[in-house]
């Protein structure tokens, strides 16, 4: 009987492609719609001194990773953000994150968005994404949903934007396995024993 071989792509990477996720070096490379600030206040921040704070209003506001940052069609990619509505009351409206996938003249294809109901806790919101046929490029962005009054407050911190870094394959019999990475290449029998 023949073995057969499969490739899974894994998200692994812990190398954070957003650049000033914390904010710390305050307001750079980030793209801001009207309402959204990048502010200064350790008390408010969840790590560090400074965050970014969306004021929800009447359409979305968003703020995005400046860079359009290469990828390939099939790569999968993992978004996240902490955030926590600061209103009160709370916020009506709800926050998402999103990766944003374009073609090769970084022109907009679709996204992949992960929301979260109002709350005054900070939570964090993970996306993860395989990126679409044609695409190219990939941007994050951390959202607030139009809303009506009390529309709200949202503030954002620690983002993380990371891509595949590893492929394992399987084979046939069993479980065994060669995972490739950063570390080298390494086999491992069925009893998961290097």
């Amino acid at each position: 009987a023949a073995n057969t071989v499969t490739f899974n792509k894994l998200i692994s990477s812990t190398h954070n492609l957003a650049a000033n996720p914390g904010f710390e070096v305050g307001d750079a490379v980030w793209v801001k719609d009207t309402g959204v600030t990048i502010e200064q206040s350790a008390t408010n921040a969840r790590n560090g001194n400074w965050y970014a704070k969306i004021v929800g209003g009447v359409t979305e506001r968003a703020l995005a990773t400046e860079a359009y940052i290469e990828c390939s069609p099939g790569d999968v990619w993992r978004g996240a953000a902490w955030a926590r509505s600061v209103s009160v009351p709370i916020s009506n409206a709800n926050a998402s994150i999103a990766l944003h996938w374009y073609d090769k003249d970084k022109a907009y294809l679709s996204s992949t968005v992960t929301s979260l109901a109002p709350t005054g806790t900070w939570t964090q919101l993970v996306a993860t994404g395989t990126a679409p046929a044609s695409t190219q490029y990939v941007r994050f962005a951390e959202r607030v949903t139009a809303n009506a009054a009390p529309a709200g407050d949202w503030i954002w911190d620690d983002a993380e934007l990371t891509r595949a870094s590893q492929i394992i394959v399987h084979g046939t019999p069993g479980a065994q396995r060669t995972v490739i990475d950063g570390d080298g290449v390494h086999g491992y029998n069925s009893g998961n024993v290097l």
